[in-house]
């Protein structure tokens, strides 16, 4: 009987420190569901919400698609001689910004079969010009003929553009004689990329790196033939890149435009190109994909909340919702329809003046999950 009693008064000195436990603790569940969420707990969360209201929707085709440079931003520098390259700028790599006529790099023939090139125009056109001087000087004395006289300056202005073509300075410039082509910048910009290395060999013509402005940025869309009958709506996108896909862009606030539409499939392809050009503030990547919502016709009196607002459990999707009191939510189970990018259609679970959490969600899924958790409780019989 004693050992009968002294377990119960345990067992129940137990159940009320639980109670008052439970009473006091923020962040759980009660038995109707309500989520409590103190008011330090929201300030830490930075948990904002907002109210539904009905308003203007903008509907949207989810395609994939790529970021590239746009047309025209993009340039190529290429070998003016043949010969062994080397680098006259240190850490000229992928991403390095240059200026416009920078030279980064020689081409020299020096010590190769054949001679360097410059060194050979050089010595061709002193010979040129001292070929055309004494013409000038004798044609009017009437030793050389005019034939001769028209002769040697064809052929030193020949060589003194063969000689401008492959060195930053003239023959004159004793200073830069023989030491190779000059390999620069047509564009002021960023290095895309570099094709060749120190001192490799590089054939006339033969491209060395290439070189993009980078100011402005296309977003090729590939979209379904099934689509074909909306695409006349399209008027915007907003798109998310593959690295960063929990920030969506807006191609209106990046200062973009639609560029062209396709009116037909590529050849080969089942997908149809649509391309927006706009600003590259510096933080996307060209070459990345990037999933897309291709804005068409705008409906008016539709429920939707942001995407953020959003949380998925095994296919299900639900919202937080506020409480009369403000350190009570409800997390309520909603079905969607479609999506932009920024917002969703929300058609059943929520209900116009209704409070939903759109910040500090993640922090309010936590507190409920933990919540959830009985504490369990040893008991030594």
């Amino acid at each position: 009987m004693c050992a009968a009693c002294g377990h119960s008064g345990h067992a129940d000195a137990e159940h009320d420190d639980h109670d008052a436990h439970k009473e006091h603790h923020e962040g759980h569940d009660h038995e109707d569901g309500v989520i409590e969420f103190g008011e330090a707990q929201r300030k830490a969360a930075g948990l904002q919400t907002m109210t539904l209201k009905p308003s203007d929707f903008q509907e949207a085709i989810r395609v994939s698609g790529q970021v590239t440079e746009a047309q025209g931003d993009e340039a190529a520098v290429v070998a003016k001689s043949a010969g062994v390259l080397s680098f006259t700028r240190d850490h000229l790599s992928e991403g390095a910004s240059i200026r416009q006529g920078e030279v980064f790099a020689k081409v020299s023939a020096q010590g190769i079969v054949g001679g360097d090139a410059v060194a050979q125009n050089s010595v061709a056109y002193e010979r040129a010009k001292s070929a055309y001087e004494r013409a000038e000087r004798l044609v009017g004395e009437g030793i050389v003929s005019k034939a001769e006289y028209e002769q040697a300056k064809a052929e030193y202005e020949q060589a003194r553009l063969s000689l401008g073509s492959h060195s930053d300075k003239s023959a004159s410039d004793k200073e830069y004689k023989g030491k190779g082509t000059s390999v620069s910048s047509p564009i002021t910009g960023y290095v895309k990329r570099v094709l060749v290395k120190q001192g490799e060999y590089v054939e006339l013509g033969q491209l060395i790196a290439t070189v993009t402005k980078n100011c402005d940025l296309q977003l090729r869309a590939e979209v379904p033939e099934k689509f074909f009958a909306q695409m006349n709506d399209i008027e915007g996108a907003n798109f998310a890149m593959s690295y960063d896909m929990e920030h969506v862009r807006s191609i209106k606030e990046l200062n973009g435009h639609l560029v062209s539409m396709g009116r037909s499939a590529t050849e080969g392809s089942a997908y149809i190109p649509v391309t927006f050009e706009f600003e590259n503030h510096g933080d996307i990547v060209p070459g990345s994909f990037a999933d897309i919502w291709l804005l068409s016709r705008v409906r008016s009196n539709v429920l939707s909340v942001p995407v953020k607002a959003i949380t998925e459990e095994q296919g299900l999707y639900f919202v937080y919702v506020q409480g009369h009191d403000e350190d009570e939510y409800e997390k309520r189970e909603v079905k969607l329809g479609g999506s932009n990018g920024e917002r969703t259609e929300v058609l059943s679970g929520l209900k116009a003046g209704e409070k939903v959490v759109v910040s500090g969600v993640y922090q309010l899924k936590i507190a409920a999950a933990s919540g959830a958790i009985p504490e369990a409780h040893s008991h030594n019989h």
